[in-house]
């Protein structure tokens, strides 16, 4: 078994590790950096890292989506891995295998181009990580939640 990143992969892992040493020693002190950064990793298309490319992801697979998450780590970028990694690994993933074609053309693209990020809520006082005892719901509040 070969535990070695392809040539290709070890491209995209310098790529990253460039960008953020770069963008890191520029980002100066203004408050609204990390909306900042995240638009430049979407710009580049790295949100939508393996999706595939007819919802306007880049379909490099999940190596790549893992070496990623780990050279923002690395670098300590104002974009956790975290949020990246709810949003790509559960929703985009969660939406890829099980939903319909109509939320795939809905949601697929919008994390591919960085629009949307999502977040996971699991723990509450009474509950702790009982996912069957949280009371918090969502409520429609016209357009929104």
């Amino acid at each position: 078994m070969n535990h070695h990143f392809t040539e290709e992969q070890e491209q995209f892992r310098q790529e990253v590790s460039e960008f953020c040493k770069t963008e890191l020693q520029n980002r100066g002190k203004t408050t609204d950096y990390a909306a900042s950064f995240k638009q430049k990793i979407a710009d580049r298309g790295w949100t939508g890292l393996s999706i595939p490319k007819k919802y306007g992801g880049l379909e490099l697979g999940a190596v790549c989506r893992v070496i990623f998450m780990e050279e923002m780590a690395y670098w300590r970028t104002p974009i956790a891995p975290y949020d990246y990694g709810v949003t790509m690994s559960l929703l985009g993933n969660i939406c890829l295998r099980h939903g319909s074609e109509e939320q795939k053309k809905e949601y697929l693209p919008r994390i591919a181009r960085g629009e949307i990020f999502c977040g996971q809520g699991y723990s509450e006082p009474e509950a702790g990580n009982d996912l069957s005892g949280i009371q918090t719901r969502a409520v429609r509040d016209g357009d929104d939640f």
